[in-house]
């Protein structure tokens, strides 16, 4: 098997045009704008839909919240992944696994509408 500790001169040129020529800078800032939309988007649909925020985030691409009257998300996560999507209970960010009302939702995937719409059926109770 061959092993190499450099790259081709190609790879070495193209990324030092895209660093020298600003591209690269300018990519995660367009990210950090289109992120700073998303966040925004996630908040004012999660305040309509009758979540619980935990704080407004300023910047990050996660939110935190809460559905009222659910004590334990582990239950509606567990839920969501039969129905294909993802959710990150509290419950995996506690040091000791305990029980959470809490869930961290990343913002990009929370505008799918697919996710406010079972957030939305959760909270209006037409759903386990």
């Amino acid at each position: 098997m061959l092993t190499s500790i450099t790259t081709s001169q190609f790879t070495e040129r193209l990324i030092y045009l895209m660093l020298v020529d600003g591209h690269y800078r300018k990519h995660p800032s367009r990210l950090h704008e289109r992120l700073g939309e998303a966040r925004l988007n996630v908040v004012r649909a999660f305040e309509r839909i009758g979540l619980e925020l935990f704080a407004e985030p300023s910047d990050g691409m996660f939110v935190w919240a809460r559905l009222p009257h659910v004590e334990d998300s582990l239950a509606l996560a567990e839920v969501s992944q039969r129905e294909g999507i993802t959710l990150a209970p509290g419950t995996v960010f506690r040091p000791h696994l305990e029980r959470s009302p809490w869930m961290r939702f990343n913002v990009s995937a929370c505008e799918d509408k697919r996710v406010q719409l079972k957030l939305q059926r959760q909270v209006a109770g037409k759903v386990a």
